[in-house]
């Protein structure tokens, strides 16, 4: 009896012991997990720092991420650290908003980003999911009624997240795609490559980079037509105006000016999305408005043609000309 509980102790110890060791060894292992997930963790980094020496925030998706410069804004007295992660949807933005009164209590502006993708059923939203549970740990927050789908899709799926938080299961899931390839260190160095050149880039220009670019200063257009797809639809997704409008309350509380922002898109995605679309956009900014959020609709997108990386980002180029336009708009609100 007595040999058994000295196993069962020493077991746990070792347990403990492996949790500590891996605990020191994450930070250097976020290099070897997918991009955009790499963003969502260096973003969390640096703001969870209390470093930042900042104004003004801008949140919101990787549209926001790759369509405002804080460098263009600094030029016009504004200064800003662009927070915006890919797949972001409001209830993501929310975690942000409930922790800026304690981290950056100097922070009076953010411009939050608003689009099909934030605010409609689309592709994103999966992600999105995935990005959010991988980035933080549970807190009672995300078991609020508002916020069920941030839990998990079932009781074993809310458990498996909670394991998730010991550093053993988070090390696991970060080799295992890793183990799994064809080539495991050719993969994995690529990978690290091409994070730390990524990393320099969002460090450098406080937090831009154009998603999914292998150079987020080309200013060449790389679209040139509709491709031969069916239409894009937008479902419904209920959940999001009302979680933007406990987003501006939130920011309201803390006496945080918010200015919604619809950033433009491509002339090949407005051939592609239904009719409609974008009216339905203004038509959720109008609700907001009436919160006391100040909002910037998308300008004429006959200004943007050729700057733009793909369907829905802004090129370098694109950036900064939007930039200073919405840098204008913020100036002139704040008269």
């Amino acid at each position: 009896m007595i040999v058994r509980v000295k196993i069962v102790i020493a077991s746990v110890l070792v347990f403990i012991g492996m949790n500590f060791i891996l605990l020191l060894a994450l930070p250097a292992s976020n290099v070897y997990l997918d991009t955009d997930l790499f963003v969502w963790a260096e973003k969390k980094r640096s703001f969870e720092s209390n470093a930042l020496q900042i104004d003004t925030l801008i949140i919101g998706d990787s549209q926001a991420m790759s369509g405002i410069l804080p460098e263009a804004l600094a030029r016009h007295g504004i200064v800003a650290y662009n927070l915006a992660v890919p797949s972001q949807q409001p209830e993501g933005m929310e975690y942000t908003a409930r922790e800026i009164e304690q981290r950056y209590p100097a922070v009076r502006s953010v411009v939050v980003n608003i689009s099909p993708f934030t605010l409609f059923k689309s592709e994103v939203w999966p992600a999105f999911l995935n990005y959010y549970k991988e980035t933080y740990d549970p807190g009672l927050i995300d078991v609020s009624p508002t916020r069920v789908p941030l839990s998990g899709k079932n009781a074993g799926d809310m458990i498996y997240r909670g394991l998730h938080v010991l550093p053993i299961f988070k090390f696991r899931d970060r080799l295992a795609p890793l183990i799994a390839h064809a080539t495991p260190f050719e993969f994995a160095a690529e990978r690290a490559r091409r994070n730390r050149e990524v990393g320099n880039v969002l460090d450098s220009q406080k937090g831009y980079w154009v998603w999914q670019s292998k150079d987020s200063f080309k200013c060449n257009a790389t679209i040139e037509s509709v491709p031969p797809l069916a239409s894009l639809k937008y479902p419904e997704r209920p959940e999001s105006v009302p979680g933007y409008e406990r987003l501006i309350l939130n920011f309201k509380q803390q006496s945080i000016k918010v200015t919604l922002v619809f950033i433009p898109l491509s002339d090949v995605w407005a051939g592609l999305a239904a009719p409609g679309t974008e009216g339905r956009v203004h038509q959720a900014m109008q609700r907001l408005e009436t919160l006391g959020a100040r909002i910037v609709p998308m300008p004429a997108r006959s200004e943007y043609s050729g700057l733009f990386h793909d369907w829905t980002h802004l090129n370098y180029c694109g950036a900064k000309k939007y930039s200073d336009w919405l840098a204008g708009q913020l100036v002139d609100q704040a008269r």
